[in-house]
């Protein structure tokens, strides 16, 4: 359960953060929600597609990270092996906060769950210096944070964009493991980068301008990274 505090120097100033990664934390999923104005970062290293929300139907845009439940292949000995992490697990246990008029930007408070078991006073990244300003590891946060608020009603106008032209299709992934266990594991979507050209121009353009077209070749491409996940499974 998240006890959400707004965060202050002389209620939080001793606080760590801990950046250890393993089921304490939370961190044994199989997907992780991210957001388009990562993806040339997170083609690097990890498969993306697009996942159906059980309860509401909608796609959500996430890298999978495992096979089964519970399951992040990424972590090893309490390390995250890759080169990119993803935003969603690099702001925790922080979040950022809103102005009145509900807009968010640089200048808002940030937020921490105080719940998080990242959260300690012996061992990690300070949040604060000693003078109350923020340290270097939440300058770093707050840049964090502020792309996930530009990231977000971005990634929703892609989704939708994807959705209405029919740009999104299913996949079914046929894995042998090492073992030589084979498995088919279905409720991925992919971009659908053929079906562009059959597009009206005026689509076409603007799926150009706002950097849709681009989203769906890398989430396309992506897919060599099953490969990678499958070595380490």
């Amino acid at each position: 359960m998240e006890q959400i505090q707004l965060l202050d120097f002389q209620q939080h100033a001793n606080l760590k953060i801990s950046q250890d990664f393993g089921v304490q934390h939370g961190d044994n999923v199989s997907s992780i929600p991210v957001l388009v104005n990562e993806l040339e970062k997170l083609v690097l290293d990890y498969p993306i597609f697009f996942i159906k929300d059980n309860e509401t139907g909608q796609f959500g845009l996430h890298v999978l990270t495992g096979f089964y439940p519970e399951q992040n292949l990424y972590i090893n000995n309490g390390l995250w092996n890759s080169i990119y992490l993803p935003l969603n697990i690099s702001r925790q246990p922080f979040l950022l906060g809103k102005n009145d008029d509900n807009t968010a930007n640089q200048t808002v408070p940030i937020l921490i769950n105080r719940q998080s078991s990242r959260i300690n006073t012996h061992s990690g990244h300070a949040i604060f210096e000693s003078d109350g300003r923020l340290s270097h590891y939440m300058e770093q946060v707050k840049i964090d944070l502020n792309r996930i608020f530009r990231g977000a009603p971005a990634t929703q106008s892609f989704i939708q964009f994807v959705s209405q032209h029919g740009l999104i299709e299913s996949v079914n992934l046929d894995i042998q493991f090492a073992n030589g266990k084979s498995e088919c594991f279905q409720g991925l979507y992919t971009a659908n980068c053929h079906k562009i050209n059959q597009l009206k121009e005026t689509h076409i353009l603007d799926g150009a301008r706002n950097g849709y077209l681009a989203y769906m070749t890398l989430i396309s491409a992506s897919i060599g990274n099953v490969k990678k996940l499958l070595s380490v499974a």
